[in-house]
């Protein structure tokens, strides 16, 4: 674990789970020593065993504060899990749009700026993770002052056909110039539902057309995208983490 949390600097005692707990009860409400999932190993590539959802081998290895895991970013991980729930219960291959007044009445505006913040936060970890050379400070200033953060888009759809209990985000893929990566891009899959979470300090690949969302558009309506391949990397296992 890091010394120090990405976000604030203060000592590291915490860690963040790479896929949100929420989301995992939800697929995997009864995970046991008896009733385990299975995962691959981010570095060694070895399959493991999971007897419960607190352990550390669902969570990243860069650390955080208590502080900014808990207090600071609770209403971040609060607006995911409440749309993650909805996506879950309310999509098929045949609804293209969501309207979101439907998914968060009254509060739409400050509820999708959270779930772009909890994706913030999911990359922040990410780049922490793995030293990509992607500056932490845009991802780091958009939580310290519950801003957008302007580099980021997520787009958000479904897989075409039917999918297992499932649960992973994919290894970033990146355009890199000159040592500095000017585009990445990688997936959050909570069995039929996927996030496709895009970053980009190039206007040339923007893409705010009808398939990405960002705070600043002030959309009231969700669009969903579908793809044809599903991302399940091991059929055989429960939950994996490519």
């Amino acid at each position: 674990m890091n010394f120090a949390c990405w976000i604030c600097g203060s000592a590291a005692n915490s860690r963040e789970h790479r896929i949100k707990k929420s989301d995992l009860k939800l697929l995997f409400p009864k995970t046991s020593q008896q009733t385990p999932l299975y995962t691959r190993e981010m570095d060694s590539g070895k399959i493991v065993s999971i007897g419960s959802l607190k352990s550390d081998k669902l969570k990243w290895k860069s650390g955080l504060c208590h502080d900014c895991n808990t207090n600071r970013t609770r209403d971040y991980d609060m607006a995911w899990m409440h749309l993650s729930t909805y996506l879950q219960t309310h999509t098929n291959l045949a609804i293209t749009r969501i309207k979101l007044k439907n998914v968060f009445p009254g509060s739409i505006n400050e509820s999708m700026l959270n779930v772009h913040l909890f994706f913030n936060k999911v990359v922040g970890c990410l780049i922490a993770d793995h030293s990509a050379p992607i500056p932490l400070t845009p991802f780091r200033t958009a939580i310290l002052e519950s801003l957008p953060n302007p580099y980021l888009q997520l787009g958000f759809g479904v897989l075409r056909k039917k999918a297992p209990n499932q649960a992973f985000i994919t290894p970033m893929q990146a355009l890199n110039a000159g040592g500095i990566i000017e585009f990445a891009n990688c997936h959050y899959t909570i069995k039929q539902v996927f996030v496709d979470i895009v970053y980009t300090r190039r206007t040339e690949f923007l893409r705010v057309a009808n398939d990405t969302w960002h705070p600043n558009t002030r959309a009231k309506i969700l669009r969903l995208s579908t793809l044809r391949v599903n991302h399940q990397i091991l059929p055989r296992t429960r939950i994996s983490y490519p």
